[in-house]
């Protein structure tokens, strides 16, 4: 016996002739469902009780077989204590979806009883219901001598419902019935024939999730309730390929389930489509389009790539293609508000911090032309997309200048040389030699590195490697250690003791970042616009990432210089929904050759949760420089793409 139909036959016994116009409001759903709950309970009922019609009168409950009708009510009931669920995180998913299925009113005390536990329990429990439901712009609604029930979009009510099952590794949250795993097989069956039929686009994964939407549909349809036509529906959706592939699947699944769907419906399950196809380069079809607005919308993101990063893919066909691509199905996801998982975000933040943070800025671009903020799991796949473009430019190291230096002649220089450039030669751009004699009179001006196997007594400006004629691994490592130093002492650059603030007292993002902007403007005497370019750049897309730190930027570069102010916090604010500690407002210098450097090493360091809880639990400078030097290395030394990814 399924929950519904229980709580159905238990209403009726205990009131003695209903309406159907009031059993249909009271339990939320049409007249149709209720004929359907009457016809599904006295299948199950096996003759014990049978729900009859009284003319003029409504329904009532007349039981005929009293121990069987109990002995039914007490299996169920047995039945369901066993399967109900034991902890909280089980209990959040079990009163969401009751909650999401249902329009009547539920008290606390329901909930206590069916759950066995307290209303204390129940009540810590519905504060985190509430919000996950905040997230789908739903609301879990109180009224006195009523109770508690969800009110919300249709639409936002099936995304809730959907985005449980798809979190749930056991089927739909709560129930775990073997009926519901059925009913997911042969829905996927019916769908995954007709988008082979159809070869249309879709990864194994974005397939279960319209599947389960589905599902969805079918109980919700059941239950009477419909998706009303979107409003803002476009021709995307409705392309004459994607609604003739949602037809054939409601035609299906009709034939299957004795489901009909209406026009709405068949709009829905076209919406999910079209946000989860797969508009690879090996994938695009005769029918695919990719506009002229969205070919200009990737320009845009490329030209913020520039301007904030200096890295140039404006050349890159592939990337372009790429991220139209993308941007396709993505649309539809923003305008419908249809969220996507991503399994692989944490290890993008961690292992390409510099590309998340591009694709963070760059998505300024979607947020202003759809009004829609994109989601961390949005900005970790279009931040792949830039991770493999500078993987094909292989642009990641800037190459050096080295000065060989030995003591036994320049044939002995010239073989270290040889074996440094076989070692090294990614890195290295030129390699000159000289004995230790002629180093004093030697020409300098454009050497990075000296590398040399004899100790160097001279003061020098350059960094030395002191490295042995044969290469141990030890030695390899040095020397690799030498090449990567400057980059990691040039950051340091950018920060002032008199741009850092620890322990501050502030109460909101507005507060930290005009006390912040008002500090770079008088130490690098800009003009007093500063904030107001600080808060327009704010306003297009957040600047928080996670990790408890913000790097908020004005829109365009300013100044002669590139600074950092920092901002490190006694309690966290909320920045766009995320909580932050850490505030590192920067200025970039209209003209910097090394902002790519900057910008690399900064995304490896903020991306680092240790190194950010050790500064926020030192809060000094000392500290701060000493963090950028060590972590910050990691922006050179670790390849953009792991091979765990």
């Amino acid at each position: 016996m399924k929950a519904c139909i229980h709580r159905f036959v238990q209403y009726l016994q205990e009131h003695a002739c209903v309406p159907a116009n009031q059993l249909a409001q009271q339990f939320g759903v049409s007249e149709r469902t209720i004929r359907s709950y009457i016809s599904h309970a006295n299948s199950t009922l096996n003759g014990a009780a049978k729900i009859v019609a009284k003319r003029g009168q409504g329904y009532s409950l007349v039981i005929s077989d009293q121990a069987a009708f109990s002995t039914l009510l007490s299996a169920y009931e047995s039945q369901t204590k066993t399967e109900m669920p034991q902890t909280s995180k089980e209990r959040v998913s079990y009163l969401l979806n009751d909650l999401l299925n249902r329009s009547d009113w539920i008290t606390l005390d329901e909930f206590s009883s069916v759950l066995y536990v307290s209303r204390r329990t129940v009540s810590d429990d519905l504060k985190s219901v509430e919000k996950i439901l905040k997230r789908y712009h739903l609301e879990l609604v109180r009224r006195p001598y009523y109770g508690l029930r969800v009110e919300g979009r249709e639409m936002d009510r099936r995304l809730c419902l959907a985005s449980l099952v798809i979190g749930s590794k056991n089927g739909c949250p709560g129930i775990g019935s073997s009926e519901d795993d059925q009913m997911l097989s042969r829905v996927y069956a019916c769908v995954d024939d007709v988008i082979k039929q159809e070869n249309l686009s879709i990864s194994t994964v974005a397939l279960k999730c319209v599947v389960v939407h589905i599902v969805v549909a079918i109980k919700r349809i059941h239950q009477g309730c419909f998706i009303p036509m979107p409003a803002n529906i476009d021709n995307q959706v409705f392309s004459t390929h994607m609604l003739k592939v949602a037809k054939k699947i409601t035609e299906k699944i009709t034939t299957k389930f004795h489901v009909d769907f209406p026009d709405s419906e068949i709009a829905y399950i076209a919406i999910h489509l079209a946000s989860k196809e797969t508009l690879d380069n090996g994938a695009l079809t005769k029918d695919t389009v990719i506009s002229e607005g969205t070919w200009e919308l990737v320009n845009e993101m490329l030209e913020v790539i520039w301007k904030d990063f200096r890295f140039d893919f404006k050349k890159d066909i592939e990337l372009r293609m790429d991220l139209a691509c993308h941007i396709v199905p993505l649309t539809v996801r923003l305008r419908y508000c249809i969220p996507v998982s991503n399994p692989l975000l944490q290890a993008i933040k961690s292992h390409m911090p510099l590309t998340y943070l591009m694709a963070v800025d760059s998505s300024s671009i979607l947020v202003k032309k759809y009004n829609s903020t994109l989601s961390e799991d949005e900005i970790g796949y279009v931040a792949l997309l830039f991770a493999l473009a500078i993987e094909r430019q292989h642009t990641e190291l800037p190459k050096k200048h080295a000065l060989i230096v030995c003591a036994s002649g320049m044939g002995t220089a010239r073989m270290l040389a040889v074996k440094v450039q076989k070692e090294f030669g990614q890195y290295i751009d030129s390699i000159a030699t000289c004995d230790v004699a002629s180093l004093s009179h030697a020409n300098l001006a454009n050497v990075d590195y000296i590398f040399t196997t004899v100790p160097i007594t001279i003061p020098l400006s350059i960094p030395i490697c002191q490295a042995s004629l044969l290469f141990n691994e030890k030695s390899t490592n040095d020397v690799r250690h030498a090449l990567h130093k400057q980059e990691r002492q040039k950051i340091c650059e950018h920060f002032s003791q008199d741009l850092f603030f620890s322990h501050m007292k502030i109460k909101d993002e507005q507060e930290a970042l005009e006390f912040l902007s008002k500090a770079i403007e008088r130490h690098e005497n800009l003009s007093h616009d500063f904030y107001d370019l600080v808060m327009q750049r704010e306003a297009l897309a957040r600047t928080s990432f996670g990790n408890m730190v913000a790097f908020p930027h004005p829109i365009r570069p300013m100044g002669k210089n590139t600074v950092v102010a920092v901002g490190l916090l006694e309690k966290p604010i909320d920045w766009d929904g995320l909580p932050v500690r850490a505030i590192f407002l920067s200025a970039l210098a209209e003209k910097d050759d090394g902002i790519r450097d900057f910008d690399r090493s900064m995304a490896a360091f903020l991306m680092n949760e240790a190194a950010i809880q050790t500064l926020l639990n030192n809060q000094s400078f000392d500290c701060l420089l000493s963090l950028l030097t060590h972590y910050s290395e990691t922006s050179s030394e670790e390849p953009l793409l792991e091979e765990s990814l």
